[in-house]
């Protein structure tokens, strides 16, 4: 990817690995931002003066999550922050990009129930009070950022989960376990040049539903499913069963955000053959860069508009 000439990757040292796999890919700096916590939890951000010289008049790329909780109030206090360092040169010229490896909230997409809080939409608008730009790795759904007054760009590990998959796994069908992945799948199996199909369901009677291949036969074939993040992994798992009652000889899954809670991980490579992640969080299969889709994407969009 080309040389990003003032350009400067930051974050904390909680997402000090996709930062420095961001700023590497773009051929950049990376620094690092002070960050504690008080015994009560409470953050503390600061820009040490050291760097402040070097961040001033520059284009910045902030690397944080918005989960758990605690890190949406410690990303407001980073945003402001650097707001203030990067306006106070003369030239007021620099620009703030705000880089979202797993956006949390985002599954509260839009008002179920009068009077439900849009999460997503929420957090959003306050983050682009105080930057440019944001960049979002795979968000659930994209239409809250729509209305937004700042450039967002979406980044997707599509093609990392295929070149992953493609040097060393054979698949010969990609499925999407729902109507929500559809369009990362087939983006997917494009690239991977298999066939693409999703899951529906057939009810056999009042109490039992079955989930299966829509129009493609996996008798023998090696199956990979995507989905964009995999919390309890019941979804996959139940998928799994299903493929395998229709003669699937081998089950892989991949996602974006491996959230993997309450023991998923282990249930999971219990019943697949493999479960990938990329490390947008912290998991025990996080073998996906996401720092090299942000960065490419970013590269792609060139500085902020």
């Amino acid at each position: 990817m080309p040389l990003h000439v003032g350009t400067t990757v930051v974050s904390t040292s909680t997402h000090a690995d996709v930062a420095l796999s961001l700023a590497t890919w773009m051929q950049t700096t990376n620094l690092i931002l002070e960050h504690r916590r008080f015994p009560d939890r409470e953050a503390y951000i600061r820009i040490p003066e050291e760097i402040q010289p070097e961040l001033a008049g520059q284009n910045i790329i902030l690397v944080t999550n918005t989960y758990p909780d605690e890190q949406i109030v410690q990303s407001i206090l980073l945003l402001q922050a650097l707001e203030e360092v990067i306006r106070s040169h003369p030239s007021k010229s620099g620009t703030l990009t705000i880089a979202i490896p797993y956006y949390g909230y985002a599954r509260q997409d839009k008002q179920f129930l009068p009077g439900e809080s849009i999460s997503s939409t929420t957090l959003a608008t306050h983050f682009s009070l105080h930057c440019d730009r944001m960049a979002i790795l795979d968000v659930h759904a994209k239409e809250p950022f729509d209305e937004l007054d700042i450039e967002v760009l979406h980044p997707t590990l599509i093609p990392e989960i295929s070149e992953f998959f493609n040097s060393g796994i054979e698949i010969d069908i990609v499925l999407a376990p729902d109507a929500g992945s559809v369009e990362r799948a087939s983006a997917a199996a494009k690239l991977m040049q298999v066939p693409f199909t999703h899951l529906t369901k057939r009810r056999i009677d009042a109490h039992t539903v079955v989930h299966e291949p829509k129009e493609l036969d996996v008798e023998g074939a090696r199956v990979l499913i995507i989905d964009d993040m995999i919390s309890t992994g019941g979804t996959i798992i139940r998928a799994t069963q299903s493929l395998r009652e229709q003669g699937a000889v081998e089950v892989h899954a991949a996602c974006t955000h491996g959230l993997f809670t309450a023991g998923a991980t282990e249930r999971l490579l219990t019943s697949l053959d493999s479960v990938v992640a990329s490390t947008s969080l912290p998991n025990p299969v996080a073998r996906i860069d996401a720092g090299k889709s942000i960065a490419r994407c970013l590269s792609e969009a060139g500085p902020p508009r």
